[in-house]
């Protein structure tokens, strides 16, 4: 059964979903993108004004308008398909466990939180863990309501909770936003820089061979500009997304659920091998690419925000 007294000390709070230093410092990393982005998309965008009806600059500000589709909370089916990730609706079972647990955070954070989103669980068998995603979406491993205790279960929601306070899954949408016109500039330059390529076999004037060569170094140039770009990006919008966790945990804390949360985090961490205390130490680049800190240091903070 669920207890109705925190194992913590309970704040004032409500989600209010301000964001916080993180999402924002990740949106200034975002707007610096957003001329590459827009560089990317607009000879799609020509090739729509060119098809349908509307100006290249319309179709670019409705791909970019349709991300506030994610934000409509009577969407949600839609935003499942578009963040790709394979939820469903709990189960009887799952509800009876979910629906208590989640009634009891957003009880602690105010009114007018229930309806406004939607619980889902992803079907993983090997982990422990939970998402917050799109605009309205919380989501919940099988493996997780299955193992987890029902104090543990409250402080994960809790957890996920604080992210879509911080914005946190606003900024990894946008950022999937910006990265596919990229993306797919990016695949069509490697599949016409191997036609080129392939195409220097066949005998022709020397004149068209070096101008073929020429693009042929033009495109690698820009391939690896943008490698350099989205690389830099992607390190800086990783390491505020281990910040961002750090601000998830301690929105948790706030809401009583500290003790359970630091519960749940040791039980998850030994599902994981890089957390085994025999495990080898990480490189440093592996340690810039990982999007969240070590558990160990998250349980440390948690318990000096108890103390």
């Amino acid at each position: 059964m669920f207890s109705n007294e925190p194992r913590g000390p309970v704040v004032a709070t409500g989600l209010a979903r301000l964001g916080d230093w993180t999402s924002w410092s990740s949106a200034l990393v975002l707007l610096a993108l957003l001329p590459v982005s827009l560089a990317c998309l607009s000879p799609f965008a020509a090739l729509a004004g060119a098809i349908l009806p509307g100006r290249t600059g319309l179709w670019m500000c409705l791909y970019f308008a349709s991300l506030g589709l994610m934000f409509i909370p009577g969407l949600q089916y839609l935003q499942i398909w578009l963040i790709g990730l394979p939820s469903r609706e709990p189960s009887i079972d799952e509800r009876a466990r979910l629906d208590p647990a989640w009634d009891d955070v957003v009880e602690r954070l105010g009114t007018g939180h229930k309806r406004r989103y939607r619980l889902r669980v992803l079907d993983d068998g090997c982990n422990l863990n939970a998402a917050a995603a799109g605009g309205h979406l919380v989501m919940v491993t099988s493996r997780a309501l299955r193992e987890l205790t029902d104090d543990e279960l409250r402080a994960i929601l809790a957890h996920e909770a604080g992210h879509h306070a911080g914005l946190h899954p606003v900024v990894l949408l946008a950022q999937a936003w910006l990265h596919r016109p990229i993306g797919a500039v990016a695949w069509l330059a490697v599949k016409l820089h191997n036609f080129l390529a392939w195409s220097t076999r066949i005998e022709m004037r020397a004149g068209l061979l070096i101008a073929l060569i020429v693009v042929i170094w033009f495109i690698r140039l820009a391939l690896w500009l943008l490698r350099i770009i989205l690389g830099a990006a992607s390190l800086v919008l990783t390491f505020f997304g281990r910040r961002a966790e750090y601000k998830a945990d301690s929105f948790a804390v706030k809401l009583g659920f500290g003790p359970a949360l630091i519960d749940a985090l040791a039980t998850i961490s030994w599902e994981q091998p890089e957390e085994a205390p025999d495990s080898s130490p990480s490189s440093f680049l592996e340690t810039l690419s990982k999007t969240h800190p070590p558990t160990m240091q998250r349980i440390e903070r948690i318990r000096g925000a108890l103390d």
